[in-house]
């Protein structure tokens, strides 16, 4: 039997499953699984603002140029939820991200604009689980598009992959809970380069590839982690060893990074742009969990770059100018938002 220490310091048994704790978004008290959650109404009064709910951090290090900060509907559970693994639309730039605790999607566009929301919790077509089984309270939520505007989603709660077509209409869904191939304990990281889905599981401690009609391909034990899919296809995952490029369909690991190390620090999210750089996270591994900096990692020179300011999950402009960050809610971000600042030329 596995077991595993989440943010409040528990333990959660999982049977039969492996285990391997990459990360794990904490907050506050969440829901069941089993507790009915309904989104709130779009409404047209939310507006983005150039002021942060923080005041700048006491780092030595320089801070990004923050575009705009941006909410959407209230909490319909009555909780601050977390904002969990943003993802752009290729078709629109909109930029969408997982409302964990409320099980729902915000959708933003490129200025902030909140736009709508899109799904609510159940366990049907279209609907959601976010919050994470595996570890309490845990939120999650994570989702890719394809080039062509199809989107996946990683529905954790409910031990799934679901597609969507470019219209954001609902075509299949994938997975049960379980360790054989096809199943899912705690889908917690999904990418997708249009030929593949990769699906990386934080309980059973693997990554699975499939074909993006559900059919399994295959699993690499120990290679779950954050993960992402540069704008040429080509799959990284990050853990605490290291960063592994992949060949097309995960066949085989073609590069290794090691990127710099943090004291008492974890590195999370992973987001990769179309001129050769990766992007990450530097999370305390101590409460209250800050973000202690957003680094940038060119892969051709080593050369790192680094800012105070970050969150937990993120997502890149292809270009590389700009950066989406999300976050649980902690005393750093006290308020769940979804961020974007400029990135400066080296």
């Amino acid at each position: 039997m596995g077991t595993r220490v989440d943010r409040a310091g528990g333990l959660v048994a999982l049977a039969c499953l492996a285990l391997s704790v990459v990360g794990c978004s904490g907050g506050p008290a969440a829901s069941s699984a089993g507790e009915a959650q309904t989104p709130g109404v779009p409404s047209t009064s939310v507006t983005a603002t150039k002021q942060p709910t923080t005041a700048p951090t006491a780092s030595p290090l320089p801070m990004l140029d923050l575009l705009w900060e941006s909410a959407g509907v209230p909490a319909a559970s009555g909780r601050a939820p977390d904002t969990y693994s943003p993802a752009i639309d290729p078709l629109t730039g909109d930029v969408w991200v997982a409302v964990s605790f409320d099980s729902i999607i915000w959708i933003f566009g490129k200025d902030g604009t909140f736009k709508n929301t899109f799904g609510h919790y159940g366990k049907g077509d279209g609907e959601f689980s976010f919050v994470r089984p595996t570890c309490t309270p845990c939120g999650a939520g994570a989702m890719a598009f394809a080039k062509d505007g199809t989107l996946f989603v990683a529905d954790v709660g409910n031990q799934r992959i679901q597609k969507f077509d470019p219209k954001h209409k609902f075509v299949k869904a994938w997975g049960s809970f379980g360790a054989g191939d096809g199943q899912f304990a705690d889908a917690n990281q999904i990418a997708t380069d249009g030929t593949f889905v990769y699906v990386s599981d934080d309980a059973r401690g693997d990554l699975q590839v499939f074909k993006t009609d559900g059919t399994f391909v295959r699993k690499i034990v120990g290679g779950e982690g954050w993960l992402a899919v540069d704008p040429s296809g080509t799959l990284y995952v990050s853990n605490r060893a290291g960063v592994s490029k992949y060949s097309a369909g995960a066949v085989s690991v073609v590069a290794t990074y090691k990127l710099p190390d943090f004291p008492r620090a974890s590195l999370i999210g992973l987001a990769a742009d179309g001129a050769g750089h990766l992007y990450y996270d530097a999370q305390a591994d101590d409460r209250p969990y800050v973000t202690l900096a957003l680094g940038e990692f060119d892969l051709a020179t080593g050369k790192v770059r680094l800012w105070a300011n970050g969150g937990e999950t993120i997502a890149v402009t292809a270009d590389g100018t700009g950066i989406y960050e999300a976050n649980f809610v902690t005393s750093a971000w006290p308020k769940a938002t979804l961020r974007k600042y400029a990135i400066p030329k080296p």
